[in-house]
């Protein structure tokens, strides 16, 4: 009789044991940091072609005791995101070298459970107009993996809108063209300043020369000026000093070249 009893307390540890393990089996949830809610929505402003513009994506919700501290995307193509800029305080813009992934560090990291958007200033909108989206997402979460959130479904519009932009590259800092010291009655040798225009019809360049250009002598020559055709063109003019010998040695002198763009 008490080796039967003993049998029995032992097949009733073992079921209690395989209990235990089965229990243990039982994975635990695993929160999300961010989702996109059911509003989601991407606002360009202004949508038109070439503008440059601000993003907004919204709206995404951190999930409970995670804290979100920056954010990874890509822009579609022809899409110019180089001087990509971030509204927070303290935040961290790198754009890599395709000019279309934009790497955010916030100054100051998104708490759980807290509605946000994202948000990107002085992106260069797309050429032609049509429907675009961004493919995903990538949140870097304090403390634990990156997670990225499909977000291609969601696309936005760009319209045809005129542009108009130029750039004007001179040898020198702060747009300036230095000669150093020069001989009067003497021809220095050629400066060259490049203009590049970016234009959505046809338009002038017009250059007007003023301050102590008779003086200096100023002799401006080359392609930036007169009527030109819709698209990207880049121009070069030479600057050539020739100082009159009346003119005084003593007295600081400056030459402006003013370009001006009208389409």
């Amino acid at each position: 009789m008490l080796r039967a009893g003993t049998a029995r307390r032992r097949i009733a540890l073992q079921a209690l044991l395989a209990a235990v393990v089965a229990v243990a089996l039982v994975p635990a949830p695993v929160a999300e940091a961010v989702t996109a809610r059911g509003n989601f929505a991407i606002t360009v402003t202004p949508n038109g072609t070439y503008n440059a513009a601000t993003y907004d994506l919204g709206g995404f919700r951190t999930g409970n005791g995670e804290t979100v501290t920056g954010y990874t995307l890509t822009f579609p193509s022809d899409t110019n995101a180089s001087g990509a800029t971030s509204p927070g305080a303290g935040d961290v813009v790198t754009v890599a070298a395709d000019n279309r992934t934009v790497t955010v560090v916030l100054g100051t990291p998104i708490a759980q459970r807290t509605s946000f958007d994202i948000a990107f200033g002085n992106v260069v909108n797309p050429s032609t107009a049509g429907t675009y989206s961004i493919p995903s997402v990538t949140f870097t979460r304090q403390g634990t993996t990156n997670q990225t959130i499909n977000i291609s479904g969601e696309t936005y519009g760009i319209v045809a809108a005129p542009y108009l932009s130029m750039t004007i590259t001179t040898p020198g800092s702060g747009q300036t063209v230095d000669f150093g010291t020069i001989d009067p009655g003497v021809a220095t040798s050629a400066r060259q300043v490049s203009v590049q225009v970016v234009s959505s019809a046809n338009y002038t360049i017009a250059r007007t020369v003023g301050g102590s250009w008779t003086e200096l002598g100023l002799l401006v020559s080359g392609t930036a000026t007169g009527a030109k055709t819709a698209g990207t063109a880049g121009y070069v003019d030479d600057y050539v000093l020739t100082p009159l010998w009346t003119t005084d040695p003593e007295i600081p002198l400056t030459a402006t070249v003013v370009y001006t763009v009208t389409q």
